[in-house]
């Protein structure tokens, strides 16, 4: 009886250091997985001051982040209402009263197929404003030095 205690009470301490080694082994794989994880956020945590200090360029500072630096009177994104605002004049330019030169701009063939059937059916017009060549005016003078007699 004392024996098969004894054999049970070895088994259990085989079992039971079976056990201990798998929980080490874990617990180290555990560690080295944190470590990892931490050598990364630390990586992270890098670039990122790297990027969000005070003089990377905005076009730098990823979208996600734009929106965390803006002043606190301004509304947020989102909430600006679209198109011209009530009582504005637009942004269209009046036509013009005279015009210098007409032009017709007719198409031969069609741009996408090269196709020479081509049927008019409708006139538009557009304004178009140029300014006149400025034309450089080189003056030569002669100067004349005069003395008392």
């Amino acid at each position: 009886m004392i024996f098969n205690n004894r054999v049970d009470v070895f088994e259990e301490l085989r079992r039971l250091k079976a056990e201990l080694e798998q929980e080490r082994r874990l617990r180290k794989e555990w560690q080295e997985r944190c470590l990892k994880l931490e050598k990364e956020l630390h990586d992270v945590k890098t670039i990122l001051n790297r990027i969000l200090n005070p003089n990377t360029p905005s076009s730098q500072i990823p979208d996600t982040e734009k929106n965390k630096n803006l002043s606190p009177n301004r509304n947020p994104s989102g909430t600006k209402p679209k198109g011209k605002p009530p009582g504005g004049n637009g942004g269209t330019r009046k036509n013009p009263e005279k015009v210098d030169r007409k032009e017709n701009a007719i198409l031969q063939k069609c741009p996408h197929c090269e196709s020479n059937d081509l049927k008019h059916i409708e006139t538009e017009e557009a304004y178009v404003w140029d300014l006149p060549i400025i034309k450089l005016i080189v003056i030569l003078f002669y100067i004349y030095i005069y003395t008392i007699k």
